[in-house]
């Protein structure tokens, strides 16, 4: 993977019970006096919040981790249990020409921690999303998925989920 300006890539493997909660709806009222009829008004949505933990990953990465938790502006790929990597589509109507992360927000990299004798160390770590961020996911006839928002997934002629190793370029 290359960047074409002064992008760091940073690559981490080893994630374990991997989670994203669905968004859930902001409202005020309901059952009382304070909105007509006594319904609850829906005023807005929660963020989409990605969680899940390193398994024996190196204090080296996740210090490494950590140093993005100041502000920088922020992308995510991920790989899922096809070997497809996800991001986004910025070209519509050529899919895959230009592809870019997904952005997040508000990352969090936890210190590793230990249950005992012969368990591994596990270290968690969280960020969230914009709401919609993969709304309208369809399949495409060329087996592309897509969708609105143009959230891509494409198979690489590689196996994504073995080859990747967790490591940071400059």
């Amino acid at each position: 993977m290359t960047a074409v300006d002064n992008t760091k890539i940073v690559i981490a493997r080893n994630c374990n019970q991997v989670t994203i909660d669905p968004p859930t709806a902001i409202t005020t009222g309901g059952n009382d006096n304070t909105t007509l009829n006594g319904r609850k008004l829906n005023t807005g949505f929660s963020s989409v919040e990605l969680k899940g933990m390193f398994r024996s990953m190196p204090s080296e990465i996740i210090a490494q981790l950590k140093l993005l938790q100041y502000g920088e502006e922020l992308v995510w790929f991920g790989i899922n249990q096809f070997g497809q990597i996800i991001g986004r589509d910025i070209y519509p109507g050529h899919p895959g020409e230009k592809v870019t992360g997904i952005p997040l927000f508000s990352p969090f990299f936890g210190d590793a921690g230990n249950e005992g004798f012969a368990k591994d160390d596990m270290a968690n770590f969280s960020f969230i999303m914009d709401y919609g961020w993969r709304s309208d996911l369809q399949v495409d006839s060329a087996g592309v998925q897509t969708s609105a928002y143009q959230l891509y997934l494409k198979k690489p002629s590689f196996d994504a989920l073995s080859v990747l190793k967790p490591i940071q370029e400059t």
